[in-house]
């Protein structure tokens, strides 16, 4: 089968020493000691292009839609205000179209709830960033006007909780991970696109002394200062909310609320330069960007494309047939190296499936383990398998086909993938596909196709539907 790919592994490596957290210092951190068990396990962004990522604009804010700085006090909360309070007001503030400071503060969330949430103890020492962001999408988080607590030591009422969930986030995704590794300037383009976007991102850092004691608008690293993973003791390692970035900013540099008060810092938030942020952040995290909530009455649109790639850089061209299937407009061979570009120009949930002549079904994307269907970006392109590697055809041959599948919402492709083997063999492999999808698929009226310069394109619009389709069949020779 042409789709199958091999990927060669990196290997991350990491630095480690001890040195801890001032003992008089009178602000709380709270990323616990120790392995985040959970976090590899979160959902990762797809690698996109190095185009994707260098189209972004020179600098980007969304600083006017954080609420106000507060403090932590002493306790270790720093992940529910990073993520509850921070990241998931901006996210509202966004929706809602608030741009007054009032009104922002005045509907911020609640970070004791999704800290007691997180950690049922009534000690407030330390949580991971993987599980406060968890349970903002699944259980959701109040407003802090109806939890006001820094560290619960009561049970939450079941009131709070029917509140907490009226204010669910979308999604999220972390940008890297273990198994998926990133070189510096790889994590400084991948934050960069984040908050292009609109989309905040939680981080998780070492903190040495010289940035526990910040006096000014950008944190000046000492040179003794060492990106470490053990502390010495619990709490040198903290969250923060990365809301913005500025390549004229001290060579480039990153934007980020603290929890510490308007007395530390830049009144309470501060500067980071790229390549500090690149040593010193080990885990980040992207909140997902919600739809404003003065579009929700219109229909919904999807828009992307679909190109293919010889190892070459000579481009697979294709014809758009009757059944609106694209056909390769010549045969390839068996051991031909190639490469697909899946392309988004509206945000959407994308799978990509194949088939050949045996009836098997094949997972093209997401096409690694882990890696998230969202490409909630406005434009972007995934290289699969990636932009150092390709596909090699394989000895089957026949015909082969692929299924790019946009969506709205989220869609459990394995139940997909298990339907389709199930239908008739007397349907095509894109009659398969359809019947399966059902009415959630736009018509051929609701869909306009197009090709032109190797580029596989569609733009659909429809009212009630969620789902749009591209199908490609190719020629499969020895």
């Amino acid at each position: 089968m042409i789709y199958k790919a091999a990927l060669i592994g990196l290997t991350f490596l990491m630095s480690a020493n001890a040195w801890g957290q001032p003992d008089n210092f009178k602000f709380g951190m709270g990323i616990p000691e120790g392995p985040d068990l959970n976090y590899d396990n979160l959902p990762i962004k797809a690698r996109l292009t190095r185009e994707s990522y260098r189209s972004v604009d020179t600098k980007a804010s969304l600083e006017k839609y954080a609420p106000a700085v507060k403090t932590q006090g002493k306790y270790g909360t720093c992940t529910a205000w990073a993520a509850g309070y921070c990241g998931r007001t901006i996210l509202e503030a966004q929706r809602q179209g608030w741009d007054a400071q009032s009104t922002i503060d005045n509907n911020a969330f609640s970070p004791g709830f999704i800290y007691r949430v997180t950690t049922p103890k009534t000690s407030c020492n330390g949580a991971f960033i993987s599980d406060c962001i968890k349970n903002i999408k699944t259980i959701g988080i109040p407003k802090l006007s109806d939890y006001n607590e820094d560290c619960p030591q009561e049970d939450i009422p079941k009131s709070i909780y029917k509140k907490a969930a009226a204010y669910k986030m979308s999604g999220y995704a972390t940008l890297w991970n273990a198994a998926n590794p990133s070189k510096p300037k790889e994590r400084v383009l991948a934050v960069k696109k984040s908050i292009d976007e609109g989309n905040p991102v939680v981080i998780a850092m070492y903190v040495p002394n010289s940035f526990c004691y910040s006096k000014g608008p950008t944190w000046i690293k000492e040179s003794t200062d060492l990106a470490v993973g053990d502390q010495g003791h619990a709490h040198g390692r903290h969250a923060m909310c990365i809301i913005g970035y500025d390549d004229e900013k001290d060579g480039g540099a990153f934007r980020i609320q603290n929890s510490w008060s308007v007395a530390w810092a830049d009144k309470g938030y501060i500067w980071i330069k790229y390549e500090d942020a690149a040593e010193f952040i080990y885990q980040a995290v992207e909140m997902f960007k919600m739809p404003s909530l003065a579009k929700e009455d219109e229909k919904n649109q999807l828009a992307g494309s679909l190109q293919l790639k010889e190892a070459s850089g000579q481009e697979m061209r294709a014809s758009l047939k009757g059944n609106n299937v694209y056909e390769m407009d010549k045969a390839y061979r068996s051991g031909t190296r190639f490469r697909i570009y899946l392309n988004n120009d509206q945000p959407a949930y994308v799978y990509a499936l194949g088939a050949d002549n045996s009836n098997a079904i094949y997972q093209v994307f997401p096409h690694k383990k882990g890696v998230s269907p969202s490409l909630n970006y406005s434009k972007s392109s995934v290289p699969i398998p990636s932009e150092e590697h390709h596909i090699r055809m394989d000895g089957n041959i026949g015909t082969d086909y692929l299924c790019v599948i946009y969506s709205k919402l989220p869609l459990n492709l394995e139940d997909i993938k298990k339907s389709i083997s199930k239908q008739n063999n007397r349907y095509s492999f894109q009659e398969k596909v359809q019947r399966v999808l059902g009415d959630q698929l736009m018509s051929n009226e609701e869909v306009q196709y197009n090709s032109k310069n190797g580029v596989m394109s569609f733009k659909a619009e429809a009212e009630g539907k969620s789902i749009a389709t591209l199908f490609v069949q190719m020629e499969h020779t020895d």
